[in-house]
């Protein structure tokens, strides 16, 4: 018997076009034994009607409506509801290869694998060029120590919506969702096919886009959190240096993107956080350090903002001559 696959979509307020454009090429997969649940977070753009009119058109969607639980809202309650085999997610302004599901899954269906890896085609949209990530070879990795590795030196994609999971590999609440690659807590195997059939659109003024926003936020909070990092450095301890430097650059990339945005209750919770802990200081290498030091004294804003005029005058040049 096939095994069912059970995708998540986090929801919230995504263009139109691009949503139904998604949700279309998860239910025309190939691969159609499959449970597709919606996770609608407050949308108000019409994004929670649509999602309920899949719903009623087609018995595999399941929506729930909630209001602004986050980005992780589709780990933390789309992963409790979700009944599959094996588990994946999908960005709402995405879209698949209509056999993507089916070449993972038939891994799958054929071998006791607990997570089935693939590549993804990334759509910039400031050159408008499509780049096909990590599709050049098929590979298999044995040993959860390997597997984490794997993702954090970047032999495969931390991104989770490029995989399939065993649902059972899934865990809650502190046990996996510090990082990406954490979701391998358990897995002992991982076949990586060299098929990209993942469309990560990068969109701008979504979650990917030049600005400072609650999603990036919640990253950064993942690695400050004590609590999670305790826990996490208690099973994997190599994982130190990792969570350390993603810390940092972090900050760094939270940092960045708030100076161009405008100031409003996103960037000043993030400059509130923007304090210096001795402790963590002496945990990092002396780059590290230096740059830890540099973003929490602030002392980079004239740099930065000489960088974002100076990349605001290259691009008004170049549109005048297009």
């Amino acid at each position: 018997m096939k095994k069912v696959l059970s995708v998540i979509v986090g929801v919230y307020n995504p263009p139109i076009d691009k949503f139904k454009k998604c949700v279309d090429s998860i239910l025309n997969q190939t691969y159609n034994k499959l449970e597709i649940i919606l996770l609608d977070d407050g949308s108000t753009n019409g994004a929670q009607d649509i999602c309920d009119d899949y719903e009623k058109k087609d018995h595999r969607v399941s929506v729930i409506h909630q209001k602004n639980y986050g980005a992780h809202a589709k780990f933390e309650i789309g992963y409790k509801m979700a009944t599959g085999n094996y588990i994946t997610n999908v960005d709402h302004d995405d879209y698949l290869e209509l056999d993507f599901y089916e070449k993972m899954m038939d891994v799958a269906n054929s071998r006791d694998v607990d997570v089935v890896d693939a590549g993804y085609l990334h759509h910039d949209y400031r050159t408008k060029e499509v780049s096909s990530k990590f599709a050049d070879s098929s590979f298999e990795i044995h040993g959860s120590k390997n597997i984490i590795m794997a993702a954090i030196n970047g032999r495969i994609a931390v991104d989770s919506w490029c995989r399939i999971f065993k649902k059972e590999l899934i865990k809650q609440d502190q046990d996996w969702n510090l990082s990406d690659p954490l979701t391998f807590i358990g897995a002992e195997t991982l076949v990586h096919i060299s098929f990209a059939g993942y469309h990560f659109v990068n969109v701008k003024g979504t979650t990917s886009s030049e600005r400072l926003n609650s999603w990036m936020l919640e990253q950064l909070n993942l690695f400050e959190d004590k609590t999670k990092v305790s826990y996490s450095l208690s099973v994997y301890p190599f994982l130190k240096d990792y969570i350390n430097q993603s810390r940092v650059a972090w900050l760094f990339r939270c940092y960045f993107y708030m100076l161009q945005t405008p100031k409003n209750a996103i960037t000043s919770k993030f400059r509130d956080s923007l304090v210096y802990e001795k402790d963590f200081a002496r945990e990092i290498n002396g780059v590290e350090r230096i740059k830890y030091y540099l973003v929490t004294h602030k002392m980079l804003y004239v740099p930065f903002k000489i960088y974002l005029n100076v990349k605001s005058f290259k691009s008004r040049r170049s549109s005048r001559y297009e």
